[in-house]
Order: C-alpha cells, then structure tokens, then sequence
C-alpha cells in the first residue's frame, strides 16, 4: 500500500507493465529449468501450486519494479547486473543453503542463472 502513496503516479502503468512482463518470464524460465532438470525446489510454499510460483509473483518483479522506480537516473544496464549478480550469486546461495532450492547437472550453473536475471532485465527502463 506505501506503494500506491509514493510511487510517481505518472509512471505507475509503466512499472506494472514491467512487473507484470517480470512475472511471466520469470515463470516461464522457471516452468522450462523444472521441467528440464535443471533445477527443482524442495518445498511447496502454496499447497497445490508450483513451489516456484511466490517467488517469481512477489520477489522479482517487485525488486524490479524498486529498481525501475528509484534512482531511474542510473543506466538500465548498470541496474540489470546489480540485480542479477544479487540474485543469482548471493540469493540463489541462500536458498541452497537453506535447502530451498536445489541446481541441476550444470557446472557453471551460477554463471547461467546471472545470465538468466541480466538478460530480460536489461531493457526494461
């Protein structure tokens, strides 16, 4: 709700245009790794639903929206990779090391999630 308070009313379709661009790519990388191996989640947070789905509702498209929104002066590409190097190589970390989350068969896998986050990102602004 603090959103719809401070947010630039002017750019409000924008961002949820992009949020809601966020959230199908995001879901359908995810939907494709799951169903080819690549990766796989532990645990349901929503029973009856793909685990994945929350976090690719609610954690990415809202970290992109934040950074869509504010400081809107700095370069798109700049943003994409701060938030894929945060995502990939520091979330992702976390959520393996809780178990949450488990990689597939892929050595250079982190490498390729980084290129997973960077690339729908990178044009959004």
């Amino acid at each position: 709700m603090w959103w719809i308070r401070w947010s630039e009313k002017k750019s409000r379709n924008r961002l949820l245009y992009s949020g809601f661009f966020m959230i199908i790519i995001s879901s359908f990388l995810d939907i494709v790794g799951v169903r080819l191996g690549l990766w796989y989640y532990n645990y349901e947070i929503i029973p009856l639903s793909p685990a994945f789905l929350p976090w690719d509702f609610t954690v990415i498209p809202v970290s992109v929206m934040a950074l869509i929104e504010y400081k809107h002066h700095f370069s798109p590409v700049l943003k994409a990779l701060i938030f894929a190097f945060l995502s990939s190589f520091i979330g992702e970390t976390i959520f393996e090391y809780f178990d949450y989350y488990v990689k597939g068969p892929l050595e250079c896998f982190l490498f390729f999630s980084y290129l997973l986050y960077y690339l729908p990102d990178c044009n959004l602004d």
